[in-house]
């Protein structure tokens, strides 16, 4: 048994492994307690603690949000990627079927005017010619493959300040395809088709 206070049959307190006859330290009176031995405990502020987690959570969320931006960035390179490659593989709708028949297309600009500022597609490369002070009337015969999707074009300008008429016109094989006419000082028409 360990030393310590015990109640004796008499109802007295004696310690275990003291005679009957030593003296007794003295007891606090009931229902008191003794102060700390070292005063009021003072807390530790958690300042330090709550910066340092908010900063570790803040490099934790930037990092993250960097490895995010570098994700979608390589996923955009090889989307990109893929398109290309898929777009190429396709096929080439101003590329004709092979053996394709030559079709004959003619541009003409005719007017009261004497002369005209002309621009049309010239070839199957959709390549575009322009001819300044063009003499009226003015004609122009080009040749596309059979097949082909043709956004064909004309634009004819009139470079006379007068109120003048100038028409254009797109032929195929030598029937009307498309024709515009406008009128005024400068004016400009415009034949598109296909």
């Amino acid at each position: 048994m360990g030393q310590g206070p015990h109640l004796r049959p008499d109802g007295k307190i004696r310690r275990i492994g003291a005679t009957l006859n030593s003296p007794q330290p003295p007891m606090p009176p009931p229902h008191q307690y003794a102060p700390p031995p070292f005063g009021p405990v003072k807390r530790k502020s958690r300042a330090p603690l709550i910066l340092g987690v908010m900063a570790i959570a803040f490099v934790v969320f930037v990092g993250g949000c960097v490895a995010l931006v570098a994700a979608v960035g390589k996923s955009a390179d090889k989307a990109a990627k893929d398109i290309e490659s898929t777009l190429s593989n396709l096929p080439n709708p101003a590329t004709p079927a092979a053996g394709a028949k030559v079709i004959t297309y003619t541009y003409e600009v005719v007017g009261s005017a004497t002369a005209a500022n002309v621009t049309y597609i010239k070839d199957e490369s959709l390549s575009q010619e322009q001819v300044g002070e063009a003499a009226l009337p003015w004609r122009k015969e080009v040749q596309f493959r059979d097949g082909l999707f043709l956004p064909l074009s004309l634009v004819a300008q009139s470079n006379s300040e007068r109120n003048v008429e100038i028409t254009c016109r797109i032929l195929k094989d030598g029937k009307v395809v498309k024709e515009a006419t406008s009128s005024g000082p400068f004016a400009v028409a415009t034949c598109a088709g296909s």
